[in-house]
């Protein structure tokens, strides 16, 4: 409106009688008159109301620096006019009171049209105010009943028509991915016209361009908008003369918006705008949070199905998966008690808890999982068919779906009975048929009725899918664990029969090395004893002979001391000086030589002890240094540069009853074993060191070298059959499982194995002083006996 019409509204209808005692309260021939100069208040000198162009003492009335109007003064009756000069003076003052009057009076008619516009414009901002507050107060009232976003947003645009009546709207949400505007609710006045459907590409068309911006925007006439594309709106299905859209912002973010528009030439006014956009902020802010709701709805359903998941890939017990499935349901969907049951038979099934689906008379139901609110009681258990009822049983079998929102609705039946006797007044149940036929029923209950929604029904379908999953992986497991169990068993038969064999092996190639080994030393021994007795027994009677003819040769050198040339010359070839001094001597070295060779033949044949089968008590010390007497050339060979070192700390022991040549054999194989490790490269002199002490009746002898010690992967595996750490062609694998066979089968003691690497290796051999009297048949010490798998060796 003008800011005359707005006075003249103001003059003539408001303020009439105010202005009035303002104009009679500065006195004088005051008039008022609109900006064109026609009288509103008082008349002319010429006593019409027609508009003068000039008019005295003119004083403007302004509005926002705009002028509205004049106040305007004349001559009045009552001036005196008594002579030329007086007349002229008077008229002068009259004059000058007159205008002063004038600006006085539109001083005044200014501020108070000033404070008329500014209650006007408060009242028509809380007009505003009040009708956009009236708008959502309504809205809010009908978004209260849903938490659906489609339809939020018919009621949105259905609020928007009858605020701002309009041909048709819509709301659209943006979708992130495809910068798509996607129709989610719209409307038309008339039937006829085409609902606008086709999604909107931001940045494209009119609406895509205006919603771009994030501003929104007025189209007084949407035809001559260099924007407007006839196709693309003929697509779109909107024919419209005017426009009005405002975005759906989330703190600047674009999430949609809403438009509105006339088939008739009717523009929007601004104060439609500024309504329309309080209406898209508050449909943005709900829209918002039934989103975030959405998504947080969706991402513990996803969680459910995450750990459920979980739980089935971790944990192939029914019982847990079951129990972790009603825990979580009931968590996710806030019920007051959620169970699981089976339809069971007599016959079962080797599936713990689950039975075989066979039709029998003492069929029942068993809820075998269960999680509720703490102030409700336990279900659990078993129930007779007829306390459930048989139509439930129908649908479980038909693999119906059961939604019950209020038992209290229900005929009068068995399972109106049930659940009101359980506090169960809701109830949504998902079926289950396993693949060996087991029928199941995954239940989810409220105290309270309940409208079970459709994605609640959709989250517990699938969750009955996982647990069918589950129990069908529960199933193949426990047939694999079956199969397993009885491959098992033949693995460990197999074992048996392999470790029989190995002992067998062992006992075979141990009694034909230790015969051949005792024929060819009992043979050697013969063989060089004979030759080596008869040479050292004679070496005596040579000695004496040589001795008496070196007598017979002194005496005739004495008797005949002028020798003839010929002897001289014998003499001097011969050195008989050296040989009357060397030959007694080397006499006496093959003497020693011969009783050197009688020492070791008579170490060979201790060793071997083939008249000793029987077990006895034996000196362990002339074991020892009959086995260190054969190794001597390996002690006295430098290895590296360096020789071997040899330290004996023997104690005082008493003589040990035993197999003595088998306990000489295990001495030997000790020592091998030490004198093989000092063969590689120390920074010690190489040293073996043999220990004997006497201990709790128990003899203990440690053979210990400053080698490069065993690995603790190849220890555990030292007493193997067949396990060697040596080079291929270097090591059976046999000595050590040998000796530890002697040891503990043969002897009942034991032996022990302390290494560190990089220091050394110490065994440790433990032997009782007497054996019992059922003491086992040195034959033996192959025994087939298999230790099970957890039992510990006695050597550890």
């Amino acid at each position: 409106m003008a800011p005359q019409q707005r006075l003249k509204k103001f003059v003539l209808k408001k303020e009439m009688a105010l202005i009035t005692e303002v104009i009679e309260g500065l006195g004088g021939h005051l008039c008022i008159q609109d900006e064109d100069g026609k009288y509103l208040l008082g008349k002319a000198p010429d006593g019409t109301a027609q508009p003068q162009e000039t008019t005295e003492h003119r004083a403007a009335i302004t509005l926002e620096e705009d002028i509205i109007g004049w106040v305007s003064g004349g001559e009045t009756d009552e001036s005196p006019k008594t002579s030329n000069q007086t007349s002229g003076q008077t008229n002068s003052q009259t004059n000058s009171q007159t205008s002063s009057k004038a600006h006085t009076a539109a001083k005044l008619l200014s501020r108070l049209a000033s404070r008329e516009l500014e209650k006007r414009t408060l009242t028509k901002e809380l007009l505003g105010k009040y009708k956009e507050l009236t708008l959502l107060f309504r809205l809010s009232e009908q978004i209260v009943e849903t938490l659906d976003i489609d339809q939020i947003a018919a009621l949105v645009l259905d609020e928007a028509r009858q605020v701002l009546p309009s041909s048709g709207g819509m709301l659209m949400l943006l979708s992130e991915t495809t910068k798509v505007l996607e129709q989610i609710a719209a409307f038309q006045t008339n039937p006829a016209d085409e609902q606008p459907s086709s999604p909107i590409k931001l940045g494209q068309g009119l609406l895509g361009k205006i919603i771009a911006t994030n501003r929104g925007e007025i189209v007084d006439n949407v035809i001559n908008d260099e924007r407007y594309v006839a196709a693309e709106a003929a697509e779109q299905g909107y024919a419209c003369h005017t426009l009005i859209c405002v975005p759906l912002k989330i703190k600047d973010r674009l999430i949609g918006a809403i438009a509105l528009y006339r088939t008739q030439l009717d523009p929007y006014r601004a104060e439609d705008f500024k309504l329309l956009a309080t209406l898209g902020a508050y449909t943005a802010s709900v829209i918002s949070v039934l989103m975030n709701e959405k998504q947080l709805k969706e991402s513990r359903q996803n969680e459910l199905l995450f750990q459920l998941a979980g739980q089935i890939r971790h944990s192939l017990n029914l019982s847990d998966t079951l129990q972790t499935a009603v825990q979580k349901i009931q968590s996710a969907f806030r019920s007051d008690r959620c169970f699981f049951l089976w339809q069971r038979s007599a016959v079962e099934t080797s599936l713990p808890g689950v039975l075989n689906q066979q039709q029998s008379t003492d069929a029942h139901i068993a809820i075998v999982s269960e999680s509720k609110n703490p102030s409700l009681p336990t279900i659990t258990g078993s129930y007779d068919i007829d306390e459930i009822g048989e139509d439930i049983l129908n649908q479980i079998y038909q693999q119906q779906v059961i939604q019950i929102d209020d038992a209290s609705q229900l005929p009068h039946s068995p399972i109106k009975l049930f659940l009101q006797g359980n506090q169960c007044e809701a109830l949504l149940a998902f079926p289950m048929m396993t693949r060996t036929g087991q029928v199941g029923l995954l239940c989810c209950a409220t105290s309270q009725p309940r409208h079970w929604e459709p994605d609640q029904v959709k989250l517990l379908q699938t969750v009955t899918n996982q647990l069918i999953i589950a129990i069908d992986q529960a199933e193949l497991y426990e047939k694999s664990q079956s199969a397993a169990r009885l491959a098992q068993d033949k693995a460990h038969e197999l074992q048996a029969a392999i470790g029989d064999l190995q002992a067998m092996q062992l006992k075979l190639v141990h009694t034909e090395k230790m015969s051949s080994l005792g024929r060819m030393v009992a043979g050697i021994a013969h063989e060089i004893n004979n030759p080596v007795t008869f040479i050292h027994g004679n070496l005596g009677h040579l000695h004496r002979g040589v001795t008496d003819l070196l007598d017979l040769l002194g005496c005739y050198t004495e008797t005949y001391p002028e020798a003839t040339k010929d002897i001289k010359e014998i003499t001097e070839d011969i050195d008989l000086d050296f040989l009357q001094d060397d030959l007694p001597k080397l006499l006496e070295s093959m003497n020693t030589g011969t009783a050197r060779i009688q020492e070791i033949v008579l170490s060979l044949q201790n060793f071997i002890r083939l008249d000793q089968a029987d077990m006895k008590p034996v000196n362990l010390h002339e074991g020892l240094d009959s086995a260190l007497l054969l190794l001597q050339h390996r002690f006295n060979s430098k290895t590296r540069g360096k020789t071997i070192c040899l330290v004996k700390n023997y104690g005082k022991l008493p003589k040990v009853e035993c197999y003595a040549k088998q306990i000489n054999q295990v001495f030997m194989n000790l020592l091998n074993n030490a004198l093989d490790a000092l063969e590689k490269p120390t920074n010690d002199p190489p040293t073996i060191t043999i220990t004997t002490r006497l201990e709790d009746q128990q003899v203990i002898i440690c053979i210990a070298d400053n080698g490069p010690g065993i690995s603790p992967k190849a220890k555990e595996h030292l007493f193997d059959p067949f396990f060697t750490t040596k080079d291929v062609g270097q090591g059976k694998g046999l000595g050590l499982s040998m000796s530890h066979q002697i040891v503990v089968d043969q002897h009942r003691g034991h032996i022990d194995c302390i290494s560190t690497v990089g220091r050394g290796t110490e065994l440790i051999i433990k032997l009782p002083l007497a054996q019992p009297q059922e003491s086992i048949a040195p034959v033996a010490f192959g025994s087939t006996e298999v230790r099970q798998k957890d039992q510990h060796p006695p050597y550890l």
